[in-house]
């Protein structure tokens, strides 16, 4: 069984030409945007030429403070932006948008045979992880409205055949950006992937806008699935085995493949229930009750000291009995909605909270 590191090394100088691209090259592509590419795309440039620049630039030092997923990127980055199969690809149109609103980030990649285009997860901020449960009431959140402009704007004449592709809240603005481009752009994506990525409400849910993009629409979750289980997605979703446990099962760096070929999984228990209890939730409030509880849950986990969505699952006994105690705030149905969630993040399935 191997992970993408694995796949980098064994297919890094295949030519797109003998083996074309695959669901495991869209994660390379959907995880290489959560690098800080700023000043080094300030115009078209090569993966190999991009490379150079990166790696003469970085502190490794700084590099060790991120997130782990940023951390795996780098390391993987290292391994592939010389080798035959992607040194040749053109990187373009970074750009990057980060406040107490927002968080966006995309960049484009093409190569002779397609164009990807790769939306930013959440990163390891709380602001981040807000923006993603607010598409729990409204729509088009701040980030979305971007992706869509985003699209709209950087795609050329020269883009023939159009990937569109994102890990986590990328994923749901890949399916966005995909459901509301302009109809000429439309109509060149080939293939939407929403890598572990939350879905939409239901009035997007049932549009004609997201029946159409459903049709390219791969989505990959991992076994213990939390954030791809939010609001309402496609059915044809493909579950992958990881080699992480809880939260850490949400970094594609971990999913276990077999060659371009992604290993099938079961959903969780835990995720399934987390499904089930959110729409369950979903159908019972309305878009006004959801703002509340979305306040509320993000005013708790402030309440506890924590800034950082990776100090959940190296959460501190103290802290975590703050939280508990932070969460009586809730009303009793989210107050156990936003448990099960917590136990999916933090613990293994044999772990209780009562």
């Amino acid at each position: 069984m191997e992970t993408l590191s694995n796949y980098i090394k064994y297919f890094k100088d295949v030519p797109f030409s003998e083996s074309p691209f695959n669901d495991v090259d869209n994660i390379i592509f959907s995880t290489l945007v959560y690098l800080d590419f700023k000043e080094l795309v300030n115009k078209p440039i090569t993966m190999k030429e991009l490379g150079k620049k990166f790696f003469n630039k970085i502190d490794y030092r700084e590099i060790k403070k991120n997130a782990i997923i940023v951390r795996r990127t780098v390391d993987n980055f290292e391994l592939l932006f010389n080798g035959d199969r992607y040194k040749n690809i053109i990187v373009s149109d970074y750009v990057k948008h980060v406040d107490n609103e927002k968080q966006f980030c995309a960049v484009k990649f093409k190569s002779d045979d397609f164009t990807y285009i790769a939306y930013e997860g959440t990163d390891d901020s709380i602001v981040g992880w807000m923006e993603d449960c607010q598409m729990i009431y409204k729509f088009p959140v701040p980030a979305q409205k971007l992706a869509i402009d985003y699209i709209n704007k950087t795609v050329k004449l020269s883009d023939k055949k159009i990937i569109v592709g994102g890990h986590s809240k990328g994923g749901n603005l890949a399916m966005t950006a995909s459901m509301y481009a302009k109809s000429h752009i439309k109509k060149r994506i080939i293939r939407v992937y929403n890598n572990d990525g939350p879905g939409f409400r239901i009035k997007e849910y049932e549009s004609l806008a997201f029946k159409e993009m459903e049709k390219k629409l791969r989505m990959f979750v991992p076994e213990e699935s939390a954030v791809g289980m939010l609001l309402r997605n496609t059915k044809n979703i493909k579950v992958v085995k990881s080699s992480g446990k809880g939260l850490f099962q949400h970094n594609p760096n971990n999913w276990k493949c077999y060659g371009p070929i992604f290993l099938t999984g079961t959903l969780s228990d835990g995720s399934s229930d987390i499904h089930k209890k959110a729409i369950t939730w979903l159908n019972r409030h309305s878009d006004d009750k959801r703002a509340k509880m979305v306040d509320s849950l993000f005013d708790v986990i402030k309440k506890s000291d924590i800034t950082l969505f990776s100090e959940l699952r190296q959460i501190r006994l103290t802290r975590f009995l703050k939280l508990l105690k932070a969460s009586k705030e809730l009303d009793k149905e989210s107050k156990d909605l936003f448990l099960s969630a917590l136990k999916v993040l933090i613990f293994k399935d044999d772990d209780l909270i009562d």
